[in-house]
């Protein structure tokens, strides 16, 4: 892993992300690049085919809040970079979750560690959040954070969820990345509900032989018995005291988001510890 991107707005939630960052970063010889995005005015009006178009008596705020922004940004990277961690930063305008989706292509991201307040009730089903948006739609596995956290005392112990069905090659290679990274103890879960019941010998041997298949060590697998899916996961990661929660996305979108939702998106809104996603390939 060589290129770490963090968004930021300069709130502490970004602080959280920036620190917990630097740590991975220092011990991985991993450079850093942090964003900030400044979005277009609320008097910015959309012409016909979408694009948004800003007034000029905006234009003023524009560039003092992209000043304002490079100049925080600088201080931010020097301190990084007299710590020893190469560091990159960029001021985009535009929208935050998309300017962050290209900025991971460009400059070719292996992780995305990002700061977020989650989302709750209306504004969940309504909105949702840039954290969300990133989760469903980014190509490179990305962890958000809700509270301070030291990598190096805080994560030892990582839960993974899954139905364990058709892995993808990708999948493993960045879950075993995230367990190296963190020298952690996994723990392979499935959660049984009601709505998607499954015998527990047949689960079983699934996790049984994907662990032996995959050669993984330093692990357990659990079956949990839940209502829900994301309840599930959480009570079990709250259960056995884990440190953070990782698990695949399949990035729905449109209707089928609508109607079906995401467990992943579900669990980084309302989970208070660290979530890793991965974003499954079609």
């Amino acid at each position: 892993m060589k290129k770490i991107l963090i968004p930021t707005d300069f709130t502490s939630n970004a602080d959280n992300a920036i620190d917990f960052a630097f740590e991975i970063a220092k011990e991985n010889n991993t450079k850093l690049y942090l964003l900030h995005v400044v979005e277009y005015p609320t008097s910015a009006v959309v012409d016909p085919i979408g694009v948004s178009i800003v007034q000029s008596a905006d234009i003023d705020l524009i560039d003092d809040l992209t000043k304002n922004a490079i100049e925080k940004l600088k201080i931010i990277a020097k301190k990084i970079k007299d710590k020893g961690v190469l560091t990159e930063y960029f001021v985009d305008l535009g929208n935050p979750y998309l300017s962050v989706i290209d900025r991971v292509k460009q400059e070719g991201i292996d992780m995305i560690i990002m700061g977020t307040k989650g989302a709750s009730g209306f504004k969940e089903y309504m909105i949702g959040s840039n954290a969300e948006r990133v989760v469903r739609h980014a190509s490179c596995p990305v962890i958000t954070i809700k509270e301070p956290i030291s990598k190096q005392h805080n994560i030892k112990n990582i839960v993974f969820a899954s139905d364990f069905k058709d892995l993808s090659e990708s999948l493993i290679e960045n879950l075993r990345q995230l367990q190296s990274i963190f020298k952690a103890k996994l723990h392979f879960v499935k959660v049984n509900t009601p709505n998607s019941f499954e015998k527990d010998r047949i689960t079983r041997k699934l996790i049984e032989n994907m662990i032996e298949n995959y050669k993984f060590s330093n692990c357990t697998h659990t079956i949990y018995n839940d209502i829900y899916e994301e309840d599930g996961l959480i009570h079990f990661a709250q259960d056995i005291d884990a440190d953070m929660i990782a698990m695949a996305t399949h990035g729905r979108t449109g209707i089928s988001h609508l109607i079906s939702g995401s467990i992943a998106e579900d669990v980084v809104n309302h989970a208070k510890r660290p979530v890793w996603t991965f974003h499954l390939p079609k």
